[in-house]
């Protein structure tokens, strides 16, 4: 490598300079900047020995790490990969909500929640009045040995949950013969116990003032059921 080396001329009252040689190495820790300084006299000779400081510049680890620039991923004006809809998947997206939207239609207009959950959105629609009343749907039964006992509304008691029964409350009214399928899970749920001669649906309402409710609630009888389990 070249060599380049500057001297300062003695300056007057003194007896040497300072050489500096610059000079670029290949060793074994990468390349590498060395810069000698020596002291000379006014004969030329270096009177100290040379002073080294070599700090590498590009590390071996760094060398070997760099390789060619990377290729870019899409070549300039080069259009992206996009998959457009066949027309039988457009038709199937379609078809599709047109008949959720119908169903929810159908269920606002019905005002029912058998096809749930697209059934009525009528519980959402309204605040509840805080002067109003709030209504609440229970069941009680009677058996050999105890009238009017409370049976809970649950999939493990009588197979539906309570909104299955509120939900379809209408529809029960209409047809009371479908209360025997109540009795005849909890006969099935509940062996241990005494079957159900006489089952009641029956309503509490509770009146509310300033959203606090008020007074005793009125109990209202909505269907009496006699069980026909074991019936000729």
């Amino acid at each position: 490598m070249r060599d380049e080396v500057r001297a300062r001329p003695p300056l007057p009252g003194r007896q040497a300079a300072l050489v500096q040689a610059d000079e670029t190495v290949d060793g074994a820790g990468g390349w590498a900047h060395r810069v000698t300084v020596a002291r000379v006299t006014r004969s030329g000779a270096a009177s100290d020995p040379p002073i080294e400081s070599a700090s590498p510049l590009v590390s071996a680890d760094t060398l070997n790490d760099m390789g060619p620039p990377r290729e870019q991923s899409r070549q300039e004006g080069e259009q992206p990969d996009v998959r457009r809809l066949s027309a039988a998947g457009l038709a199937a997206r379609v078809v599709a909500t047109v008949a959720a939207l119908a169903v929810l239609a159908y269920g606002q207009v019905a005002d029912t929640n058998d096809l749930f959950p697209l059934g009525t959105l009528s519980q959402f629609a309204t605040a509840r009045d805080l002067n109003g009343t709030i209504r609440s749907t229970y069941l009680l039964a009677d058996t050999a040995d105890e009238a009017g006992r409370r049976i809970a509304m649950n999939e493990q008691t009588i197979g539906v949950a309570r909104a299955e029964v509120e939900g379809q409350l209408q529809r029960i009214l209409d047809h009371p013969e479908l209360v025997q399928s109540l009795v005849d899970a909890y006969a099935a749920l509940q062996p241990g116990r005494e079957p159900i001669e006489t089952l009641y649906l029956m309503r509490s309402i509770q009146q509310l003032e300033d959203g606090y409710v008020v007074g005793e609630p009125e109990e209202v009888e909505l269907l009496r059921w006699d069980s026909t389990t074991g019936a000729d």
